[in-house]
């Protein structure tokens, strides 16, 4: 059975618009207009995946529902939303317990990459290594055609498989570079299939819809490590890195 999806907002409205945004994905989803409402869901549906969770709410907020998660122990992946891109918001928020953070106005695509993550991350922590971690790549696992001789494809498409598969090989970081809508995210995807680190999670992070929530997501705060730690023996894709700011 899917895992639903709670959503806690103290706006109809924008619970309604978020939970459109998930089921577009294919998410089920359930909602909470109050923080004691989304304690009394959680407590009572074992089905939850993930938190969608508004920091701004009357009497019970944001945080005070991350605090009782915290106390009670409960290993359910939260992304925090606010109307705010204030570095220290968003440093509280990950530090309170919050996997990941959204500025309103929310966009389908930084709240469905950040959920997928999440996800992908606490499904990994909770289960067992489901097979020894390979030193060695599986190129023959790329989904891109063979061999130049092989009359299906182009020699242009070919020479890109090889080229795929030598950076499936090599540890070092691989840079796709490509016009929009040319098929860089399902190259960088088969190259990760292809590669020696395929058992651990694939982490993707959208830098241009992160803004200034870049930094705290990428290394971190204090206590809560970021993705680049969280990645260590997985893999890293960095969409739209050339939006990142040099300072």
């Amino acid at each position: 059975m899917a895992r639903r999806i709670l959503v806690v907002d103290d706006t109809p409205d924008q619970c309604a618009l978020i939970a459109r945004m998930l089921a577009s994905a294919g998410y089920v989803t359930c909602t909470a207009n109050s923080g004691p409402a989304a304690m009394k869901i959680i407590a009572s549906d074992p089905a939850l995946g993930a938190i969608i969770l508004d920091l701004v709410m009357p009497d019970m907020d944001g945080f005070g529902v991350l605090a009782a998660l915290k106390n009670s122990k409960t290993p359910i992946p939260v992304i925090a939303i606010a109307a705010t891109e204030d570095d220290q918001v968003i440093t509280s928020a990950l530090k309170a317990g919050a996997t990941d953070y959204v500025a309103r106005p929310i966009t389908p695509t930084r709240l469905l990459t950040c959920l997928a993550n999440a996800i992908r991350l606490a499904r990994f922590s909770l289960q067992p290594a489901r097979q020894p971690f390979s030193p060695q790549p599986d190129p023959s696992r790329l989904l891109l055609p063979g061999t130049v001789s092989d009359r299906k494809y182009s020699p242009a498409m070919n020479l890109l498989a090889e080229r795929a598969r030598r950076a499936a090989r090599s540890r070092h970081p691989v840079l796709i570079e490509g016009e929009p809508a040319t098929g860089k995210s399902a190259l960088a995807g088969e190259i990760y299939r292809a590669g020696p680190r395929a058992a651990k999670p694939a982490l993707v992070m959208d830098c241009h819809s992160h803004g200034p929530a870049c930094e705290a997501t990428l290394f971190g705060t204090t206590d809560r490590p970021g993705l680049l730690a969280r990645a260590q023996g997985a893999t890293l894709i960095l969409e739209e890195i050339g939006d990142l700011e040099l300072a």
